[in-house]
Order: C-alpha cells, then structure tokens, then sequence
C-alpha cells in the first residue's frame, strides 16, 4: 500500500528518470565490488549453491548497462578454476571413470546454475560451453579417458541399470564428446575396447 502511495506522489514523467538513477547509482556504480564480493559475490554464491540468490542477481543486474555480462565473467572464471583443479587432479588411469564422472556432475552442477538462475540465458550457456571446451582439451588424455568411460558404462552399467540411466549417462558423454576437439582420437581409442 505503501509502495502504491508513493508511486502515485511520483509523476508518470519523473518514475523513469528516477528508476535510471537509482540503478546507476546502486548497481552500474558498485557492480564489479558486489559481484566480487567475498563472502556473498557470484564465485561465493556458485561455489555454496545459492541459486535462488544468484536469480536474484541476475534479474538486478540485467537492468544496467553490462550487468550480466560482468556476472558472466566471474562465472566462466570460477568454471575455468574448478576444471582446471579436475584436470590438474587427474593423474591415475586406474581412475579413468571416475575423472570422466566428476567432468559431468559438474556440468550438470552449472546446467542446473543456468536454468534456475539465469534463465537459460544464451550469454550464460555459451559461457558454460566454451570454458568447459577449453578446460576439457587442457587434458591431452581426456579423448582417451571419456572412450574408456563411455566403454565401461556398456559393459558394467548395464548391470542392475535401467535402460534410461544408461541412455542418461551416454546423453551426458555425448555433451563432453561435442567439447572435444580432438575427436579422431575418440575414435581410435573408442575402436580399442
């Protein structure tokens, strides 16, 4: 009721360049500090799953002038870290499989980021997209890896698996296999086994 109030006291002409400036001043101004916020910016918010926050400022930021385009950064360079960490990490073959595993729940990890908070935003999927592109061809391994992966689903998983947790799991190699660049390689491998 109160909002109403006001908003009547407010001329149809003057709410516009009132809004303008009370953005710029709140978001455009601060936008970069609050993103990179500690304890509460976008890496913050990612790394603790706060997707209902991360909406929230998605929907203020896409007000101003490169608001989302700054929230997009500090996105892909958080995905960057975590599949550099992955790659990095990977140093068993024995642990194969389990490489090509955490690959995918974190790409379904930032999928789920992408419908609930930032509304299947184009910008956003192409983010998502190329950083894992470039993260998963770090790793000159990762075609021979995801055969393997791919291999021991067939074999083992169809074993007390449903036919659709298998055609899940093959979905979700697919999106890893259209990451790679090296695709011949898959191939090769993938004709081994």
């Amino acid at each position: 009721k109160q909002w109403y109030q006001r908003r009547v006291a407010i001329t149809a002409g003057s709410e516009g360049p009132i809004t303008n400036v009370v953005e710029r001043e709140l978001i455009s101004v601060h936008m970069k500090t609050i993103v990179e916020m500690e304890n509460s910016g976008v890496v913050y918010m990612l790394k603790n799953d706060k997707q209902d926050d991360l909406k929230c400022m998605y929907s203020l930021f896409q007000r101003v002038e490169n608001g989302l385009t700054c929230i997009c950064e500090a996105m892909k360079g958080y995905i960057r870290e975590c599949g550099k960490t992955l790659v990095d990490s990977e140093s068993d073959v024995n642990n194969t499989v389990s490489y090509v595993q955490s690959l995918l729940d974190l790409k379904a990890r930032f999928d789920l980021f992408l419908k609930n908070s930032f509304g299947n935003d184009h910008m956003f999927k192409g983010a998502i997209c190329s950083e894992f592109e470039h993260f998963l061809n770090l790793n000159p391994k990762s075609a021979e890896y995801l055969s393997l992966f791919i291999d021991d689903k067939l074999k083992k998983g169809t074993k007390g698996l449903s036919e659709q947790d298998i055609e899940r799991v093959l979905d979700q190699s697919i999106v890893l296999f259209k990451f790679l660049v090296d695709k011949d390689i898959f191939e090769r491998y993938y004709k081994q086994h």
